[in-house]
């Protein structure tokens, strides 16, 4: 099983975005008779039902949209504006490989954000699947411990 909804807020109000994203949350789990709920956070914050193991969910949000994804197994799940993609990040936290590709999709300026910013994506997702931030992950391979 695997849902994807995703909603914005025309007033691109974070806060108001992430509370319409809770209870778009609430709703589905109630729809899917997922009772007595209640969410809590892991250690670098992903959000999890406390109270399941039948469903597992994610959400990103940026700039008043937002993308929630719900599956029968762990799942992480990101979006992102290419507008607010700083390039100092390309060299902090791409592989070589990572910028072979943004370099592989041609000398527009332009093409080369949004191929960064895909991989940026990439990246959040799986890291958030984990249960953990790309500086952990990083950190983890940096020690030998993946």
């Amino acid at each position: 099983m695997l849902e994807i909804y995703l909603f914005s807020n025309a007033e691109f109000d974070d806060k108001q975005t992430s509370k319409d994203a809770i209870r778009k949350v609430k709703e589905i789990a109630t729809e899917n008779h997922l009772f007595d709920l209640e969410i809590k956070r892991g250690k670098f914050g992903k959000p999890f039902f406390s109270k399941t193991t039948e469903m597992f969910f994610n959400i990103s949000h940026t700039d008043g949209f937002t993308a929630i994804a719900f599956s029968n197994k762990e799942i992480g799940i990101d979006v992102e504006k290419v507008g607010y993609f700083n390039e100092k990040i390309i060299e902090k936290f791409y592989s070589e490989e990572e910028k072979k590709e943004i370099q592989a999709s041609g000398n527009d300026k332009y093409l080369q954000k949004v191929k960064a910013v895909e991989i940026w994506t990439r990246k959040e997702a799986f890291v958030k699947n984990k249960g953990c931030s790309i500086l952990e992950e990083i950190r983890l391979k940096n020690e030998g411990k993946i």
